[in-house]
């Protein structure tokens, strides 16, 4: 994982209670971070692990096709 892949991934951790308390609009803030994260050619896979669980299976689906 490069660095900016770990600062997102910090990110995320730091402020998951927040994006938790705003969930109907932080998703999209957390998919463009992993659509920025995907389209550089990073692993989004911890990206995906350290969102919120309510977000985990629609981002699974859309950066990992499962």
């Amino acid at each position: 994982m490069n660095k900016s892949s770990q600062e997102v991934l910090i990110f995320l951790k730091e402020n998951k209670e927040f994006i938790m308390q705003h969930e109907d609009f932080m998703y999209y803030f957390v998919e463009a971070l992993l659509d920025r994260m995907f389209a550089m050619g990073n692993e989004v896979l911890p990206i995906i692990a350290a969102a919120p669980e309510s977000y985990q299976q629609f981002l699974r689906r859309r950066f990992l096709g499962e």
